[in-house]
């Protein structure tokens, strides 16, 4: 019991007092006497306790110095009353400002609606979120700030506030602007001082929630428009195996309705060979523990029978609280009637490129043998008739022995290539000093180089011997110096240089000539790769089959080794780089 209650107490009981005195005191007793008592009484109505003993003396004196008692009592527990109730009242007034400036400060919007719901007090959290000061909305009803479409469902939570005293509710509240927040209310009726009843409310802006949750209900609407519509059939099952929904293209592929699937064990079902069943049972143990597995083709059983190719790719996904496995399927049997087609074509295609390459090799074989009588027979009589024939004739002579020359070597690359596509080169390899191959086909093709004024630069500072078929090292080193040589106009430079690495040796052939686009550089070392530039006054040799440096690759790639070129562009030159391990 506090003060303030335990004093009405004690009022009731002087008041009791005051009658009880009046009732039992006797009739002599003087008027005068008797007011100045209950004149004590009403100055001494501040007590706190009184005592009423039972009087067996004369009443008049007892009386005097009860009084006199009671009144000494009640002056001072009165001055007592007043420091507490006054520090009592600090203390209040300062809980009070606290819970003001609370109140005040808060980002939820604190807001008190009499009986009739009108606004008769609010904080300043909801200028910051409608714009509205205080003085435009005390005294106005909810009600003509909420949106149109909110206020029968605010009537039914107002009313649910007067049947159970407290509830939860969302609404959108227009601000100043003319634009829509959305509050989520929590109320409570409570009584002032005055025993009015009054609804307290409690708003905070969820705005940004909602237009979250509305995008997210837009993106499940597409995503349940996407997994109804696609064409991939998809199946969502337990990690036991229970199916527990499909898409329409599921029913569609195989011909089961979706309340003919949902509940079963998709193992239990009449579509797959016995066969796969096993394998299946472990993909699903497997993905139910997190391990990604590739994509797996089988036949599977239509409804009606029919067996059609599958491929299947299973997941692990969560939805909710809740993890299942999803299996996403489609149909591919006209795919896999098309790979057969395709895999029959391909067939015949080998077929005609293996009778290609033996009508090239034959023919080239064939061509071979006259090639060479002809070669050898005008490099005769130039050598020993030259002198004995006609000018006319002699020219006739060498061309005819140039072109048997060309003929010669173009018959030679085809035969190589051939080799090489089947894997029938041979190499004859030994042990050979690299430093003497260089120098022996820069001297191979030092009258070329004179011819055009280019001059070839080589400094080799030590010997580097390699495990390599010397013959076919030769050809590949010609054919990339003689390609420098015709790539780059008179009066440039070629230079070779030979490293040592530990495990290979590099060499390097680089040119002052044209260069090469990166579009050339992508077609150079593949078969017939030549670069044409004719007409662009670059004053190059492009004669050539194209088939050198597709057989250099060939070449230096069953030596384990590589070889690429590079080049800055146009004008810019080009160098082009075999790496060769000393064993292969």
């Amino acid at each position: 019991m506090n003060e303030l209650e335990l004093l009405e107490e004690n009022i009731i009981k002087l008041k009791i007092l005051r009658q009880i005195l009046e009732d039992s005191s006797p009739r002599d007793t003087s008027k005068e006497y008797n007011n100045e008592i209950i004149k004590i009484i009403n100055e001494s109505i501040d007590c706190i306790t009184l005592s009423l003993k039972k009087i067996k003396k004369n009443y008049e004196e007892e009386y005097e110095i009860k009084f006199n008692l009671i009144k000494d009592d009640l002056e001072k527990y009165k001055q007592e009353l007043k420091e507490k109730i006054k520090v009592k009242s600090k203390k209040l007034k300062k809980t009070e400002q606290n819970y003001q400036f609370i109140t005040e400060n808060v980002n939820d919007v604190i807001s008190i609606f009499d009986k009739h719901f009108n606004l008769i007090y609010i904080n300043k959290a909801q200028h910051k979120i409608s714009g509205f000061s205080k003085d435009e909305i005390i005294g106005k009803k909810l009600t003509e700030y909420i949106h149109p479409a909110d206020i029968t469902r605010s009537f039914k939570f107002f009313q649910k506030i007067i049947e159970k005293g407290e509830g939860f509710g969302e609404f959108r509240l227009r601000c100043k602007d003319g634009s829509y927040v959305w509050l989520e209310v929590n109320a409570k009726i409570v009584n002032d001082n005055n025993g009015e009843v009054n609804a307290v409310l409690v708003s905070r802006d969820i705005t940004e929630r909602k237009l979250i949750e509305e995008k997210l209900k837009e993106s499940e609407k597409k995503f349940k428009a996407l997994y109804e519509k696609i064409y991939l059939g998809i199946l969502l099952v337990t990690t036991d195996g229970t199916i527990i929904d499909c898409n329409q293209s599921f029913e569609k592929i195989l011909g089961f309705t979706k309340e003919e699937i949902i509940g079963k064990k998709y193992k239990d079902l009449d579509i797959l060979p016995k066969k796969i069943i096993p394998k299946l049972l472990l993909r699903l143990e497997k993905v139910s523990k997190g391990e990604k597995l590739p994509v797996i083709e089988f036949k599977v059983r239509k409804k009606n029978g029919e067996m059609i190719w599958a491929r299947i790719k299973s997941t692990f996904i969560d939805v909710g609280t809740n993890s299942y496995i999803q299996i996403v399927g489609e149909d591919i049997t006209e795919l896999k009637q098309a790979e057969i087609l395709v895999k029959r074509e391909l067939e015949k295609l080998k077929e005609l490129d293996q009778v290609k390459t033996e009508f090239i090799t034959r023919i080239s074989h064939e061509l071979k043998t006259p090639l060479a009588s002809i070669w050898g027979a005008t490099e005769f009589l130039l050598e020993y008739y030259k002198e004995k024939m006609e000018q006319s004739v002699v020219e006739l002579i060498e061309i005819i022995n140039k072109g048997a020359n060309r003929l010669k070597h173009l018959v030679d690359d085809l035969i190589d290539v051939s080799m090489i596509n089947s894997k029938q080169l041979e190499f004859q390899v030994q042990e050979v000093n690299l430093t003497k191959i260089l120098e022996y086909c820069i001297n191979h093709l030092k009258f070329l180089a004179q011819k055009r004024n280019i001059l070839i630069s080589f400094n080799f500072q030590e010997e580097v011997y390699i495990q390599v078929d010397k013959i076919r090292i030769e050809q590949v080193f010609i054919n990339i110096l003689s390609n420098a040589i015709k790539n780059t106009p008179p009066k440039g430079k070629i230079t070779i240089i030979l490293e040592k690495n530990d495990n290979y040796a590099d060499i390097f052939f680089k040119d002052t000539g044209v260069g090469l686009l990166k579009s050339e550089e992508d077609k150079l070392f593949k078969k017939f790769g030549k670069i044409e530039r004719y007409g662009k006054e670059m004053d190059v040799n492009t004669q050539g089959s194209g088939l050198g440096l597709y057989l250099s690759k060939g070449i230096v790639e069953l030596h384990g080794g590589t070889i690429w070129v590079e080049s800055e562009g146009r004008n810019k030159g080009s160098t082009f780089i075999i790496r060769l391990p000393y064993s292969p």
